[in-house]
């Protein structure tokens, strides 16, 4: 068989979903031929398939090697980057591309996608803008626009931009979900409502309650929580919004997973309970500190602070593992406590979890926005580092009913606050809003964070 004939054999397989095939005969080929880049770039194609990302990006820096001026090469290095969340080393595939091929519109829109990612707000503006200016219907360019201007507080730029990603027919399931936000900032809550209902967002459930609960649909929402408690009485999201409407609102609190969070966080002071000893932290945080971190990971909570990559716990980190056996016994404690409480967070506790776990390390005015971890039943945190030159709650987590994104007219929401030491272990509800307290301290603020979730 000739090049010719296996490289359009090749691409009929793949097109067919027979990537199997189409790697053997590709290999095949660039056995034969090692400088192929037809072969080397298809090899890159099936390994991106296969979500295989590092031999994918092998495979089109051998292509690269063979022919630096093939800008499609550098979109695909892009796209793998950006999967590896490698976001800086996408933008510079993506602007080389750029350089390749001037005014390139896929290249443009994914800078500008990548902007965003990496809160470059101003740049993705310019890239899209850019975009739209050679292709004003260019549905996904709108979209990403739409977010930029969401994200940059220009809110009348993003309604227009996302309304017109619709209107060209783009399938992003956040588009309706953006239009009720930016609807419930101005207050036009049965209009956000309208979004809300034909979003996707992993939001829609609560957002869909709080504009019952602000516009007087009672039974409208006691209904609707209903209907989601019958599906699944223990959705952490639902579980998280409920007790604040209750607050709020006043309207019975009937979602039974957790409805009183605030009564669930429980301290274990593990340095004078003597479950772990100073040099034993010092081992701990020399381990963490060997692996990879990113500075305020993309669409994470972290400001001003590094953020381990990946799974701690799925790294067979000696003095880790160490941590998480003595975790567990806590855990257990914190059940035993509870045990009479009847609600479903207590009396379905999962029969098997297993850990999720991170670290955070903050700098000075560093903190983590208020959150939740949707994903785990049962949420901690240990202290490794604490600044010494704090005042008041700096640097402490404040929990509480309230997310930031919450509407609150009425009252001042419930909270608590502890200021942690070194050696403590915080447990809590995964379902509970927490955020961490800025601090003025040239010290670094460092922890563990995990979650246990229901396997």
């Amino acid at each position: 068989m000739n090049q010719e004939n296996s490289i359009n054999k090749i691409i009929n397989l793949i097109n067919n979903n027979k990537t199997l095939e189409a790697k053997i005969i590709c290999q095949e080929e660039i056995n034969n031929n090692p400088n192929s880049e037809s072969a080397l770039s298809l090899m890159g194609n099936i390994f991106l398939i296969e979500k295989n990302f590092n031999e994918a990006k092998n495979n089109f820096l051998r292509a690269v090697k063979i022919n630096p001026k093939n800008h499609n090469l550098y979109i695909s290095l892009g796209i793998i980057n950006e999967k590896l969340n490698r976001n800086e080393e996408a933008i510079d595939n993506f602007s080389y591309a750029l350089h390749l091929k001037k005014d390139d519109l896929q290249t443009l829109n994914n800078l500008g996608f990548l902007y965003n990612k990496i809160k470059k707000f101003e740049s993705s503006i310019n890239s899209l803008k850019k975009c739209i200016e050679i292709k004003n219907n260019y549905p996904a360019a709108h979209y990403n626009l739409g977010f930029a201007y969401f994200n940059s507080k220009k809110f009348d730029e993003s309604k227009f931009h996302l309304q017109k990603s619709l209107e060209l027919g783009h399938k992003a399931k956040d588009t309706n979900f953006y239009l009720g936000e930016i609807a419930k900032i101005y207050e036009n809550y049965l209009e956000a409502l309208n979004y809300y209902k034909l979003s996707q967002h992993n939001k829609t459930k609560i957002r869909i309650l709080e504009m019952l609960a602000i516009t007087n649909k009672k039974n409208e929402y006691l209904s609707a929580l209903d209907k989601i408690k019958n599906n699944d009485d223990c959705d952490r999201r639902v579980a998280s919004i409920t007790p604040h409407i209750f607050q709020e609102f006043k309207i019975d609190n009937t979602y039974p997973f957790c409805p009183n969070p605030l009564d669930f966080i429980l301290r274990f002071k593990l340095l004078s309970e003597e479950k772990i000893d100073l040099k034993f932290i010092d081992s701990l945080i020399k381990e963490i500190k060997e692996q990879e971190f990113n500075w305020e990971t993309p669409m994470r909570t972290t400001v001003k602070g590094h953020t381990s990559k990946g799974n701690l716990s799925m790294m067979n980190l000696t003095t880790f593992t160490i941590l998480e056996k003595i975790l567990l016994k806590c855990v257990d404690k914190y059940q035993e406590n509870f045990q009479n409480e009847n609600y479903t967070f207590i009396r379905s506790w999962p029969k098997k979890l297993k850990f999720h776990s991170w670290s955070n390390s903050l700098k000075k005015e560093g903190y983590n926005i208020s959150h939740i971890h949707p994903s785990g039943w049962i949420s901690g945190v240990i202290y490794l580092l604490v600044p010494n030159d704090i005042k008041n709650d700096e640097a402490g987590i404040e929990f509480s009913l309230y997310s930031d994104d919450f509407i609150q007219n009425n009252n001042e929401t419930l909270k608590k606050i502890f200021k942690p030491s070194i050696g403590d272990l915080i447990l809590f509800p995964s379902s509970l809003y927490h955020k961490t307290i800025p601090f003025m301290s040239d010290e670094e603020r460092m922890c563990v964070a995990f979650d246990l979730m229901p396997v």
